[in-house]
């Protein structure tokens, strides 16, 4: 008979027992349960079943750890703030994107965030008030531009269209041709999100 604690009643029978027991030693998990439910105190393997329990929307089990944990821990923050501008805002923040300038609304006054309908810059900005851009003022290869572009399109309000990714920036040769869904597009140039098979 095991002499662990049992969680059957008296009067089980012998063969319960033994199976119990027997089961017992498959569900011998060397971690504390407690743990797999923190970003910080998780194991790194578990990182991405934790991801899934907490519905994260965006998380990459490629991205460096730390990156892996600070998105887990700024999930329920997401998730309250998801569908809107600040939520794209801060969802492209905890990926890493801090810097990115979103510019929205029609005339919108290009290199502030977050201005709608500026009189004194008629050109420049989105041409209709649900449209918005998105500037990064980092270097990025094209396997973060296309994660880039997915997680704006996550975040963002369903009213409003992302229809330009700016890149500051690259990380290939410029005039290098990146595939951006079925396009080909030029490596630090502007492109419309609606021109492409994304």
């Amino acid at each position: 008979m095991p002499s662990e604690i049992s969680l059957l009643p008296n009067n089980s029978t012998p063969l319960e027992r033994g199976i119990e027991h027997a089961i017992s030693k498959g569900f011998d998990i060397p971690v504390r349960i407690g743990t797999l439910w923190n970003a910080d105190t998780c194991p790194v393997e578990a990182l991405p079943f934790l991801a899934h329990a907490m519905s994260a929307n965006f998380f990459d089990p490629a991205w460096p750890e730390d990156l892996q944990r600070a998105m887990l821990r700024n999930t329920p923050e997401l998730h309250l703030w998801l569908g809107t501008l600040l939520g794209m805002h801060l969802a492209l923040k905890y990926a890493g994107y801090g810097d990115a300038v979103i510019i929205q609304g029609k005339q919108a006054f290009v290199g502030s965030d977050w201005v709608v309908g500026d009189p004194n810059q008629p050109v420049g900005g989105p041409q209709r008030w649900n449209e918005f851009w998105v500037i990064i003022q980092q270097e990025i290869t094209q396997d973060q531009l296309n994660y880039l572009v997915d997680i704006a399109k996550t975040a963002k309000p369903l009213f409003t269209d992302l229809t330009r990714v700016t890149v500051e920036h690259v990380n290939q040769v410029v005039g290098a041709p990146w595939n951006v869904g079925d396009e080909t597009v030029n490596v630090g140039s502007t492109y419309k999100i609606g021109d492409l098979n994304a």
